[in-house]
């Protein structure tokens, strides 16, 4: 092989290798990016997953009280009821 053929070899592959370092640079941040996204929307839900555990609970203390005071009352009518009969 002569000079000038070593020469553009090496140039071609110079050219190719930084061409493969920039594709896999690219395909890595765009996979960076989905994976960054993945996170975010998992975050998300997790907020909102905490959120409605927390509300979750103050429906079922609202309900418990709703159920009590239903009961007194209820217990307060059969009370009436058996002081008519």
């Amino acid at each position: 092989m002569t000079d000038p053929t070593i020469i553009v070899a090496a140039a071609l592959g110079l050219i190719v290798n930084t061409l493969a370092v920039l594709g896999v640079a690219w395909a890595g941040g765009r996979l960076l990016g989905k994976l960054e996204k993945a996170v975010e929307v998992l975050g998300e839900e997790v907020r909102l997953s905490r959120i409605d555990r927390i509300d979750q609970g103050k429906v079922m203390e609202r309900v418990v009280t709703s159920l009590d005071a239903l009961e007194q009352r209820v217990e307060h009518l059969e009370r009436v009821n058996e002081r008519r009969h």
